[in-house]
């Protein structure tokens, strides 16, 4: 889910083509990292973004279990993601020598609260959304090298 700009409080959250979840709310600095393992192939997961405005930081979660938190660098008046898309990538993303990122995958479901959830929430939300008693939330290792951010 991108803003169609990068301008404070938009939100840039993506997936990778190596699955690493990335990104958050933007702040002044423009920080977006690669976080976690991959989330693997073929298997339903559960990710999520959570930003606190209020504790001032960003939280990334996979299958209800936290992979990556980070604080503001400077404080966040709002999230005003404006414009966005769902799993594309703007084409002006050609101008700067960048191929396309439409999203290869499935999306199973997409919902926007007006509140930061808590952990235990997103366990909830996870337990009830899995998609049989077999699911196992467990993410293997990464078994090749992470890109350079």
């Amino acid at each position: 889910l991108n803003s169609n700009g990068s301008d404070t409080g938009d939100v840039h959250f993506q997936m990778t083509r190596h699955g690493l979840p990335r990104g958050g709310v933007l702040g002044p600095e423009k920080d977006c990292r690669w976080v976690g393992n991959p989330v693997p192939l073929a298997k339903w997961v559960y990710v999520v973004s959570v930003t606190s405005l209020r504790q001032a930081k960003n939280y990334i979660y996979v299958n209800g279990e936290r992979v990556w938190e980070v604080e503001a660098k400077s404080k966040i008046a709002a999230i005003a993601p404006g414009f966005c898309r769902l799993g594309n990538w703007l084409q002006e993303g050609l101008k700067y020598g960048t191929s396309p990122r439409a999203l290869r995958g499935r999306i199973d479901e997409v919902a926007i609260w007006n509140r930061a959830l808590t952990q235990p929430e997103i366990r909830a939300l996870t337990e009830k959304g899995r998609p049989s008693l077999l699911w196992s939330g467990e993410n293997p290792p990464l078994r090749t090298p992470m890109p350079k951010p």
